[in-house]
């Protein structure tokens, strides 16, 4: 039996392929938040969306993040945070998933879309200073973490 995850992997990947035009606010905003809020308390469905999400089909859901760049954020502080129940036993070092992100090909190309979704044209001013309280706090968390050198 497949779960939802599982079922949103391929749909992502077809629609970001056949790109026909810019995609619909409610599809874009449903898929993100959808995803975020999934993840948000549960451990268990935390690492099996970053397994079956990364890295191309996470990029084809930050994709439709264009111009809303807080939602890409949020799901990805949600995936890839370093709080305390992310942490080892020892509470230090990074946790699996930050490391797939921050260590290898994959996670450069996945953090390089998130900081690209930074700099898109057209965006309102409250939107732009939302989206970057967001990666400041995402980013934050790695250096805490010892993810980056400070």
């Amino acid at each position: 039996r497949r779960g939802v995850v599982e079922q949103l992997a391929p749909r992502l990947r077809a629609d970001l392929a056949r790109a026909a035009g810019p995609r619909s606010a409610v599809w874009c905003d449903s898929v993100t938040s959808f995803l975020a809020s999934v993840v948000a308390g549960n451990a268990d469905l935390r690492v099996h969306a970053t397994l079956t999400l990364f890295p191309y089909a996470l990029i084809a859901v930050f994709s439709l993040c264009w111009g809303r760049a807080h939602r890409a954020f949020m799901l990805a502080q949600n995936l890839f945070a370093c709080g305390a129940e992310a942490l080892g036993a020892d509470g230090k070092g990074l946790p699996d998933s930050a490391r797939r992100l921050l260590e290898g090909p994959d996670g450069y190309c996945v953090l390089l879309v998130l900081l690209s979704l930074l700099h898109c044209d057209g965006v309102e001013e409250v939107e732009e200073a939302t989206a970057k309280e967001w990666a400041s706090v995402f980013f934050y968390g790695f250096l805490v973490c010892g993810g980056v050198a400070p």
